[in-house]
């Protein structure tokens, strides 16, 4: 996402905001101070004259202030000056319920910045109205340092979002590392968020490493296969009788040799969710060129 710019105009003027906010962006601290001074107009409420600077008519942004665009730009000048100077509240948030730390790390601004603002005060688990959080962002992004500052800072490490958790945003990402610094840190490994495991989660995004991470740290192989066994299915892919042999061989605990390879995604998922004998690969792969080599029009 890219850093907030100028709001449009509410009580100052559409060209003194745009002038404060590319302040703080550009991590001009004396020219941010002189624009706070006649802000303030000699009241001596500097605090209260820049946190009434709100971005105004855009929806995705509204209420953004001030130390959100310095937060999402990394100026960690302005940041300073705002939170340790003015008292500006490190956890304010927009109308979104986002705030300077969940903008910093969204916009890229550097871990450096989203330190400072935990140093100050600013809270690791604080999610959106949306409950996305800033470790869901973090992981998301594939910001290992970040997410590894953000546990170090107690953040929960399995806070739920419509994208279910960071395990499952690092899984869908294809962000092994950081899949693993989750796990490495007790994420549950078989959160269910709307029907969906993070191994399942690995499964749509085609993601190996992940999927075996995961199954080591004891992912539930089960659920995902059905999942997976319901896609092929829906998608005309493999008949009920395919579905049916591939379930008993998961039932009995076989093992599938390296050299089996499927051409869909879900099938790879499947090699990589479950083992089959010599006897049963045998089966496995009658049924894979019965069903899959001999074309669509085999199935049901």
């Amino acid at each position: 996402m890219a850093p907030p710019h100028p709001p449009a105009p509410s009580t100052v003027s559409g060209t003194m905001l745009k002038v404060v906010f590319e302040a703080a962006g550009d991590d001009d601290l004396s020219v941010f101070k002189e624009l706070v001074t006649m802000l303030d107009e000699g009241r001596g409420r500097p605090k209260e004259a820049i946190e009434a600077l709100r971005w105004e008519g855009v929806e995705e942004l509204e209420g953004v202030g001030v130390l959100q665009a310095a937060a999402s730009k990394g100026s960690l000048e302005v940041c300073r000056y705002l939170v340790e100077e003015l008292r500006v509240d490190v956890n304010g948030a927009d109308k979104e319920g986002r705030t300077p730390l969940f903008f910093a790390i969204l916009c890229n601004a550097g871990v450096g910045t989203a330190k400072y603002l935990l140093d100050c005060g600013a809270d690791p688990d604080k999610a959106s109205h949306d409950g996305f959080s800033p470790l869901h962002s973090a992981a998301g992004s594939g910001d290992c340092e970040t997410v590894k500052l953000l546990l170090l800072k107690g953040a929960y490490v399995d806070p739920v979002a419509i994208c279910g958790t960071p395990l499952h945003c690092a899984a869908t990402k294809d962000h092994y590392t950081i899949e693993k610094i989750l796990l490495d840190h007790n994420a549950d490994c078989n959160k269910m968020v709307d029907g969906k495991t993070p191994l399942i989660a690995a499964i749509d995004a085609d993601s190996r490493n992940c999927m075996l991470l995961l199954i080591r740290a004891g992912a539930d192989r089960d659920g995902a296969l059905t999942y997976a066994m319901e896609n092929l299915h829906s998608e005309k892919l493999v008949s009920n009788d395919f579905v049916n042999c591939v379930k008993q061989d998961v039932a009995a605990k076989h093992i599938v040799p390296d050299g089996v390879r499927f051409s869909s995604l879900t099938l790879h998922a499947c090699r990589v969710l479950f083992p089959l004998t010599n006897h049963s690969c045998a089966t496995l792969i009658s049924t894979t060129r019965h069903f899959l080599l001999g074309g669509k029009q085999h199935f049901a």
